[in-house]
């Protein structure tokens, strides 16, 4: 290519960058990313807790949807953070919640109190419901981790003994630093 050529190639290189550059102003056919929204279900599962009492608010609780049968619907567990009266020294007050079949609203089958984050789920099962592993600490409690199995009516009131081990196929629902914990 002869030297005088070179500016003009180059030239129209940059006027094609530029010129195909999205225009901020205009709007996109892309899709662009949206802030985070609650849970699909949040109002539902709001509707539940509001059951038990109707001082817990949203911002009281972190929330995850997991499906603790296997049925195809999301079922709910809230972890009571420092900003409820569900949260002290010992722990918070995890909130089970199973979806219902026919009116997509939301029934109580636990509210375990004392725990901690990190919070899994486990594989095994009992009563049809998947067992769950939460961490005790604190309030005198010995650490450790403990498992919480469905009797067929509900998860135990506490977490029990601590004396359980996290396994390798463990899923993690509640991180260890999470604003569950206030932390």
């Amino acid at each position: 290519m002869k030297p005088a050529v070179l500016p003009i190639v180059v030239s129209l290189a940059v006027f094609q960058m530029v010129s195909a550059a999205p225009d901020p102003a205009a709007p996109s056919s892309q899709p662009q990313p949206q802030p985070s929204s609650p849970a699909p279900h949040a109002k539902a599962v709001q509707a539940a807790l509001v059951k038990v009492d109707k001082e817990i608010k949203p911002e009281h609780y972190a929330l995850v949807e997991v499906d603790l049968d296997e049925d195809g619907r999301k079922d709910a567990l809230a972890l009571m953070n420092s900003q409820s009266t569900y949260s002290g020294t010992g722990g918070s007050t995890l909130f089970l919640l199973r979806a219902c079949k026919e009116d997509g609203k939301y029934t109580k089958v636990g509210s375990v109190g004392v725990v901690h984050a990190p919070i899994y789920l486990r594989t095994t099962r009992h009563h049809g419901l998947r067992d769950l592993l939460v961490t005790v600490s604190g309030g005198g409690a010995e650490p450790g981790v403990a498992v919480l199995a469905f009797d067929g009516k509900c998860y135990p009131k506490s977490p029990g003994e601590a004396a359980a081990k996290v396994e390798e196929k463990d899923k993690v629902l509640f991180a260890e630093k999470s604003e569950a914990d206030g932390s």
